[in-house]
């Protein structure tokens, strides 16, 4: 299973940095592992805790990527409403009027894109997996990180009702009676 999304925030204001931490560490999937009021000490907290996004104000970020070695740390920033004057890409960028839930969501569907293990599965020496999909295995390996038709739906920019449909089928190809037994079988196979 992959690892929590490793955040940093980067606010010049004190509440709202404080506040994007403490509701952004109560999603499972996050770690926050650094705070500061400026964005390059936000920048180098990143590097060294090897984040892989950062949460900003529109007016302290630059670019969308930077790149770290050699992977690139996603910078999402928060603006207020006003048209971008810094050149950042309007999808990866949010509103401060937005839902705690929208951040939530562009996080996970940013780090989604970004990961390179996303749609990797284990497969077990009888290869279980074989029958299954691209899609199918992503949706698998989804499931077995607990998150539900909703969230996979909002993860991959599609339908719940699609969602279902493909765990639907994952289950009846993996011969199993729940999401439960299919994440444990999950487990044991990537063991």
């Amino acid at each position: 299973m992959r690892e929590k999304i490793k955040i940093v925030i980067a606010h010049n204001h004190r509440l709202v940095g404080q506040a994007l931490v403490e509701t952004l560490s109560s999603q499972p999937a996050f770690q926050i592992v650094g705070w500061s009021k400026l964005f390059l000490e936000a920048q180098q907290l990143a590097m060294d805790y090897n984040a892989d996004i950062i949460v900003t104000t529109s007016s302290l970020a630059g670019n969308n990527s930077i790149k770290t070695g050699g992977s690139d740390l996603l910078v999402i920033p928060l603006y207020d409403g006003r048209p971008s004057e810094n050149g950042s890409n309007q999808s990866t960028r949010i509103s401060l009027n937005s839902d705690i839930k929208d951040l939530q969501n562009l996080i996970l569907s940013l780090a989604a894109k970004n990961s390179h293990d996303l749609v990797e599965v284990a497969a077990d020496g009888d290869g279980f997996t074989d029958s299954l999909t691209a899609r199918e295995r992503e949706i698998y390996s989804l499931i077995a990180e607990g998150l539900s038709n909703q969230q996979i739906g909002n993860l991959l920019f599609i339908t719940e009702r699609t969602v279902k449909y493909h765990v639907s089928n994952v289950l009846r190809k993996l011969n199993v009676g729940s999401r439960t037994e299919a994440a444990v079988r999950y487990v044991q196979a990537a063991k």
